[in-house]
């Protein structure tokens, strides 16, 4: 017991169950007398004493991995592998795939004998994702959001799907053709959320984790998706790697940024994308100070607001943006904070620089200073009739061509 004791010392707080499984081992080997060992086993589970393990399913799955050993003439299970069995128990496996026509739905699954439902091309993918997992994971469940997601309360699951796949044992993309997963559009939470993920697509190939990696790099960039943590501050980076994806429903390519941005705001299905969008991205400003949000360079205006991006290839090109230079230290009325009224129109304080002469209908707006190269940037605004501004364009410039940082003022921008 001392040595089970010591072994226990050096692995708690990574894996816990190794010294049960290990003494149920030592007391009686699996090859010797299975019962003795299953009950064995049973005893130092429940010593484990916790109170959401299920010691009878487990125990049964123990069961099924010795018999399996045994029909195939291996020779008996290893400490690690019963170790992984137990491990495995209640974990799941989850399907990421692109949606192309006849997917099985949620009341399909309640009807997989039916020829109708076998007849989908979707059964077919089942089929392969089934196999796949059966055979090089042993997950004993499987989670496909087409099959998953009940369409009547869509509202509420889209928020929970970085969730399911955050916390899967494996995940699976599947791609509808033989072609890289750079080309085809799949969720990117896949990439932001598994360490271990494999692909196969209609040929039923099957690529291992390795072959995958770098394929992910070019949808998500130089982001750090091996520690990928949820919250706002992965807005830009997530924005980045969204903008090849397309999904069957506008909304979802809003929607489905959510749960990875930490953000709970009401989903509201036929509002649009560009409504969609829009939402989030004063979701996003209205609960930080960082205004890298709004450096986006390309692509066309929100037509809710013209200071914010229209669509996700604004923010194509700032995959890495440096940490903003607080120019504004040294003013005790600056206020960070940016609202937005009912009518979409921003409030925000800058510091604002005449353009091309007073007399011109611009103005520049200064947003902040690189640190690496003091190079400022900003946008440049064009006054409205009342005294709102509307964005015009995006602006770098050199230091010497700046004057002294003037005193920010708030401003109303439509």
């Amino acid at each position: 017991m001392a040595i089970i004791a010591k072994l226990y010392l050096q692995v708690r707080g990574y894996d816990p169950l190794h010294p049960y499984v290990f003494a149920a081992m030592v007391n009686y080997p699996t090859i010797d007398n299975q019962e003795r060992f299953i009950l064995s086993l049973q005893q130092q589970l429940q010593s484990y004493r916790d109170p959401f393990m299920p010691v009878g399913p487990i125990l049964q799955a123990v069961r099924e991995l010795i018999d399996v050993k045994r029909t195939r003439g291996s020779p008996a299970p290893t400490t690690g592998d019963i170790q992984e069995q137990i491990r495995l128990f209640g974990q799941y496996a989850v399907l990421s795939h692109r949606w192309d026509g006849e997917e099985l739905s949620f009341s399909d699954v309640a009807n997989l004998s039916d020829p109708m439902v076998q007849a989908k091309k979707g059964f077919r993918k089942l089929a392969g994702f089934t196999n796949i997992v059966r055979t090089h994971f042993g997950c004993r469940y499987l989670w496909a959001d087409s099959m998953c997601i009940d369409e009547t309360s869509r509202n509420a699951s889209i928020p929970l799907m970085f969730s399911w796949y955050r916390h899967a044992y494996v995940c699976v993309i599947y791609l509808s053709t033989a072609r890289g997963v750079s080309e085809d559009p799949w969720s990117s939470r896949a990439g932001l959320s598994k360490r271990r993920i494999f692909k196969f697509d209609v040929s039923r190939e099957f690529a291992r984790t390795s072959s995958v990696y770098d394929e992910i790099r070019d949808i998500t960039g130089d982001m750090n998706w091996w520690t990928f943590q949820p919250g706002v501050n992965q807005a830009i980076c997530l924005f980045c790697a969204m903008r090849r994806r397309r999904t069957k429903i506008p909304e979802d390519m809003v929607y489905c940024l959510f749960a990875a941005l930490d953000i709970d705001i009401p989903i509201e299905y036929g509002e649009g994308f560009d409504r969609a969008l829009y939402r989030l991205q004063v979701a996003i400003l209205t609960r930080t100070d960082d205004r890298r949000l709004l450096w986006w360079q390309d692509g066309t205006p929100s037509p809710y607001n013209s200071f914010l991006g229209g669509d996700f290839a604004c923010w194509a090109n700032l995959y890495w943006c440096p940490p903003l230079e607080n120019i504004y230290d040294g003013y005790s009325t600056f206020d960070p904070t940016i609202s937005f009224d009912s009518d979409g129109v921003m409030r925000i304080m800058v510091s604002l620089y005449p353009w091309r002469g007073a007399n011109y209908p611009f103005r520049f707006a200064l947003l902040g200073q690189n640190p690496f190269t003091e190079g400022y940037f900003g946008v440049l605004l064009q006054r409205l009739r009342g005294g709102m501004y509307r964005r015009v364009e995006y602006i770098k410039c050199e230091v010497w061509k700046m004057p002294l940082v003037k005193e920010p003022e708030w401003i109303y921008i439509r």
